[in-house]
């Protein structure tokens, strides 16, 4: 089955509901879809409202640069992360597993910053590793946050009041 189609809006693209609703709107009843907003002003409850009203999910991203990180909220039934940090270290992935593990979902769709390292993969077998209480492999350890580089956590949502779910007929 395909998993879920990511809609990716441009870093000058502003808040507009009325795009947003536009783009949604032809979107098949079944079909799970996330949106990864590039410019802060789309990070509002009225935006998280059109999104859980679509059965959308908000693509959260984790950045080397926390103030483009976007944070994990829960407004699909699903979740989907972007790692987008130029290396994770087991501590970090660790921390990802346990905040995706104390979200809602049924299902979380992780990846990984794409690059001509390849490093992606290596991370990937990594935190599934560390998901599945499996030591790293040593061997195929991916690269290492520097020690004098800064920790990073996962970014997290102030509490949100869930609001009323719109359930899309699958038919």
């Amino acid at each position: 089955a395909l998993g879920p189609v990511l809609f990716q809006l441009p870093p000058w693209s502003r808040k507009d509901l009325g795009r947003l609703r536009a783009l949604l709107a032809p979107v098949p009843a079944g079909r799970r879809v996330a949106v990864e907003f590039r410019h802060p002003s789309w990070l509002d409850e009225e935006t998280f409202a059109v999104l859980r009203e679509s059965g959308a999910a908000l693509c959260a991203a984790d950045f080397d640069d926390p103030a483009r990180s976007v944070p994990l909220v829960p407004l699909a039934g699903f979740g989907y992360a972007r790692l987008r940090a130029a290396d994770y270290d087991d501590a970090q992935l660790a921390r990802w597993v346990l905040e995706l593990r104390a979200q809602p979902w049924q299902e979380s769709f992780v990846f990984f910053k794409h690059e001509d390292a390849g490093a992606a993969p290596v991370l990937a077998r990594r935190m599934l590793a560390i998901a599945s209480g499996l030591a790293p492999d040593a061997a195929s350890a991916g690269p290492k946050r520097s020690e004098t580089a800064p920790a990073r956590k996962p970014a997290r949502a102030p509490a949100q009041t869930p609001g009323p779910k719109r359930r899309r007929d699958p038919a």
